[in-house]
């Protein structure tokens, strides 16, 4: 059994401050251009790649992500879809499974048409990070990017 390599704190901070600024970038490009571009983007353009520490552990930095991209930290709107596109951005290189679904669900407990969507990751079908606490099977997957990307 092989035991696995201690972690140094300085790598963690490292990669939060790579992924918080990689997740201001990506509010700035979503400001401008539409979410299929941007993922186009992020899943082709090296400029866009946000380099890691560890991208061999998804779990791991979906975690980090999570904590990172709460309202506190990063007050901005959709910060599902921009936590998304970041970890995306870092982990395909490694991860080439990796997709971006995009969901809708009408608001419980509203009487009009009023939707809301929600954005995640999933890899091998299984869904990565979740940071808004928000059920993605309570969504319809209208979009799932990361079929065709290279």
């Amino acid at each position: 059994m092989s035991e696995r390599a201690p972690r140094r704190r300085g790598a963690t901070v490292s990669t939060a401050g790579h992924l918080y600024v990689a997740g201001l970038r990506y509010v700035r490009l979503l400001r401008r251009h539409r979410v299929a571009e941007v993922f186009q983007r992020a899943s082709t353009d090296p400029a866009l790649r946000v380099r890691v520490a560890q991208p061999d552990d998804p779990v791991a930095l979906a975690r980090l992500a999570d904590r990172l991209f709460r309202r506190v930290l990063f007050p901005f709107p959709n910060r599902c879809l921009v936590k998304s596109l970041v970890l995306f951005a870092a982990l395909h290189p490694t991860w080439p499974d990796l997709k971006l679904v995009i969901g809708l669900r009408r608001i419980p407990g509203s009487a009009s048409t009023a939707m809301e969507g929600h954005a995640w990751l999933t890899l091998a079908g299984h869904v990565l990070s979740d940071c808004d606490r928000l059920a993605p099977e309570a969504f319809s997957a209208t979009l799932v990017l990361g079929e065709h990307a290279s």
